[in-house]
């Protein structure tokens, strides 16, 4: 067998990045990109700028700082995870680790996440408001009397904060407890399980391909 050589630190950082890279242009998945900031994407980046790096000869941190970062930045739960992961490098100094193109992408992207923080904030508040139909659209009335009296029952649209989601599926929305049972009636049941297996998978996939890249 050859023997063990040493590899330097930066070096495997920019490999992972590379594969992360390669990961975000093939599938462009928010889950991924969530899970990857949780794991330490940005200390990474900070780790593998041109300054402190002299391996990025592709131009990986770039395309990081100036396509990826700032397009993830429209999905909440990426927004929800860079609160935290911001917070993990506030401490460094960007200009350190970043030359002169990197730093600017940088600066750029911060800004950007404030405007979407604040957006959030605005949201919460009930400056935006968020609206969903109830998901009971299989209702069966005995007359039209009664149809017209249950307007709640039939796709009724109103603020998503006053629906309750299937504890199961965690999809289907309702406005009432009477149309959860209604739908699950007509159905809901012959769907949840195969939503709720659908959804449990597509977690086990994104764990294990991240595992692969840990």
């Amino acid at each position: 067998m050859p023997a063990d050589r040493d590899v330097p630190d930066e070096a495997i950082g920019l490999t992972i990045l590379t594969c992360l890279v390669r990961i975000f242009t093939d599938f462009r998945s928010q889950q991924w990109f969530a899970e990857s900031l949780k794991a330490g994407l940005l200390l990474g980046v900070f780790s593998c700028g041109s300054r402190v790096n002299r391996w990025d000869t592709d131009g990986h941190i770039i395309r990081l700082l100036r396509d990826f970062l700032p397009a993830f930045t429209v999905y909440f739960s990426v927004l929800s995870q860079l609160r935290i992961s911001l917070a993990e490098v506030q401490g460094l100094d960007p200009a350190s680790s970043f030359n002169q193109l990197e730093l600017e992408q940088w600066e750029r992207f911060v800004e950007l996440v404030d405007e979407r923080f604040q957006l959030v904030e605005e949201y919460n508040y009930g400056t935006w408001t968020a609206l969903r139909a109830c998901d009971n659209f299989e209702v069966r009335f005995r007359s039209w009397i009664e149809a017209l009296s249950h307007h709640a029952k039939c796709g009724h649209i109103c603020d998503k904060r006053q629906l309750k989601r299937c504890s199961q599926c965690c999809i289907r929305f309702y406005c009432s407890r009477s149309c959860q049972k209604s739908d699950w009636r007509n159905i809901h049941r012959t769907h949840c399980q195969t939503l709720q297996q659908r959804q449990l998978g597509h977690r086990i996939v994104l764990h294990l391909r991240l595992s692969a890249y840990q």
